[in-house]
């Protein structure tokens, strides 16, 4: 063989085992992808109550969370049947979730008694008022129109977040209270579009 024809070969195996160094190296360098959180049980709960927590909707009511092997159970009491429903639509869309039982229970708050104020001229022998006034009922933020108005505001929240499978639950629970809610149908399309 021609020494030019042998200088060349090993000009040629020098440059592929060079290249093939650097390859190896700028891959080596790159940065990998971090595992994915080990889902426990403690993992679970703590996401579950940050989450709820964060919502800022259960400042009023007493509940837990536990998890065990994928499914939370949230026990409890609320103020009124849309935070309940919150609650299990929260915890559902947490990630790692497979199965929420959703044991809250829905405690109305005792109505408060105010006597109505009279002047000296007006009592009469009795001291009993002319009119008591039910704190807590009547008000417009109790009726299921109300309760799905805040859910369809939950449900967009959810939609400018990206978290679609929670919308998609807040606007059901809309509906359910609010059938002919228009804004709740067209969130829940828009979510399962965006899904």
């Amino acid at each position: 063989m021609q020494p030019k024809r042998i200088a060349a070969m090993v000009a040629i195996v020098l440059a592929l085992a060079v290249a093939g160094k650097w390859a190896y190296r700028s891959y080596s360098l790159k940065p990998q992808a971090r595992p994915a959180p080990i889902n426990t049980d403690n993992y679970l709960q703590q996401e579950v109550e940050k989450r709820l927590a964060s919502s800022g909707v259960f400042t009023d009511g007493k509940f837990a969370v536990s998890a065990h092997d994928g499914t939370v159970t949230l026990t409890g009491t609320v103020p009124a049947e849309w935070k309940r429903i919150s609650a299990g639509n929260i915890a559902s869309s947490t990630p790692a979730v497979l199965e929420v039982n959703n044991l809250i229970v829905v405690r109305e708050p005792e109505p408060v008694v105010h006597q109505v104020w009279e002047s000296g001229a007006e009592q009469s022998a009795v001291a009993t008022p002319k009119r008591a006034k039910l704190k807590g009922f009547g008000r417009e933020s109790d009726s299921p129109e109300s309760q799905a108005k805040d859910l369809v505001a939950q449900g967009n929240d959810y939609l400018a977040q990206k978290r679609y499978r929670a919308a998609t639950n807040a606007f059901r629970s809309a509906l359910n209270l609010d059938p002919n809610n228009y804004e709740a149908r067209s969130g829940l399309q828009e979510a399962q579009r965006l899904r």
